[in-house]
């Protein structure tokens, strides 16, 4: 038994079963959710700056692609590289100034 939740023409309904996939764009990768119908004009659902794709509740678009066709977009990571985070916690954890959190 499947736990994949289809439309009639195939088209994934269920937001937790989407495949996340990817798509590249001057050498940046952006990650989406597509389901619902595959054709009309798609209702694209934009992250705000620090959620990533799970943040979306499953029931919502779940209730939303089930009339329309649903892509949930990924916006490329806004947050610093994971090295300058980790030189800019050291400065800080050493002086516990907010002024030590800079990004350099």
């Amino acid at each position: 038994m499947s736990h994949r939740q289809e439309a009639p023409n195939n088209a994934i309904t269920s937001y937790k079963n989407a495949p996340t996939r990817t798509v590249s764009a001057g050498g940046v990768d952006f990650a989406y959710r597509e389901l619902g119908q595959k054709t009309g004009f798609p209702l694209v659902l934009v992250t705000h700056l620090a959620a990533v794709l799970d943040n979306w509740d499953p029931r919502v678009v779940d209730g939303l692609a089930a009339t329309r066709r649903v892509i949930a977009f990924d916006n490329r990571a806004s947050a610093p590289p994971p090295a300058r985070c980790r030189r800019a916690f050291r400065r800080w954890r050493k002086t516990r100034s907010p002024s030590s959190w800079r990004w350099a």
